[in-house]
């Protein structure tokens, strides 16, 4: 099923809607709550009104050091900010990678379904 993509400016810290020429493009409904699940603050508002909390750990890191400790913790957050998939039975398994890429901290998720295999990769540069 397609949904209005979202794509992620690690840059500025947010995802915005994808345009086309006349109008909102359309993509993937995994991609779309991937980054909803990975960049919002887990103290976001609409929290209050559902059962699960939506949001991950990641913007804790925006002043940590460049270490390994800091990608092991960067995937860690990944990893249980995407749970619900597993939960929810839209996955049948995730997987998060980290790696530095310069400065930037690269984020790089498999999720296996039923119906195969999609990865999807983030970079962020406020750690």
């Amino acid at each position: 099923m397609a949904d209005v993509a979202l794509l992620w400016d690690g840059a500025n810290l947010r995802a915005d809607f994808a345009l086309g020429p006349a109008d909102l493009v359309v993509g993937s409904e995994l991609a779309s709550a991937i980054v909803v699940s990975l960049f919002t603050d887990p103290g976001w508002w609409a929290n209050t009104y559902e059962d699960d909390d939506w949001g991950c750990r990641l913007l804790e890191l925006r002043r940590a050091k460049h270490s390994n400790e800091t990608l092991l913790r960067a995937r860690d957050y990944g990893q249980a900010a995407l749970a619900w998939l597993i939960e929810d039975g839209v996955a049948r398994a995730v997987d998060v990678q980290t790696a530095w890429q310069g400065s930037l901290l690269a984020i790089a998720i498999t999720v296996t379904q039923v119906t195969g295999v999609s990865r999807f990769s983030f970079v962020w540069d406020e750690v």
